[in-house]
């Protein structure tokens, strides 16, 4: 189980934020690729410290359905139980704008997809 609540501070000086954890129901932490810094290979873009967050059935499975396209292509978004869930502000504030105009890209969940 997770604590829904955290208290965040920056390098650990100063005063914390009080948030919450971004979702509701049962969901998995990773930091990819394995426990590397930077996360996703790069401190571009902000994302070198990135936790992925991954949401699961109760049996810690991402999709309830499985092909030869999980282990030699790539595969729908809405088959994975994340896609459509809502996310939820971790802190209070309010949304100045949005935006809402990319397209979902397909999953690749095996390493030799991701070889292209």
């Amino acid at each position: 189980m997770y604590n829904k609540e955290a208290t965040i501070s920056k390098h650990d000086s100063g005063p914390g934020i009080t948030g919450s954890l971004p979702f509701t129901g049962k969901w998995m932490v990773g930091n990819t690729p394995a426990q590397r810094i930077p996360s996703h290979g790069t401190d571009m873009f902000g994302v070198g410290y990135a936790i992925d967050f991954i949401a699961v059935d109760d049996q810690n499975r991402t999709s309830s359905s499985r092909s030869w396209n999980t282990l030699l292509g790539s595969e729908s978004p809405e088959i994975f139980y994340a896609f459509g869930k809502p996310v939820i502000s971790p802190v209070s504030g309010k949304v100045v704008s949005i935006h809402n105009g990319e397209p979902d890209h397909e999953a690749r969940r095996s390493l030799l997809t991701l070889l292209p």
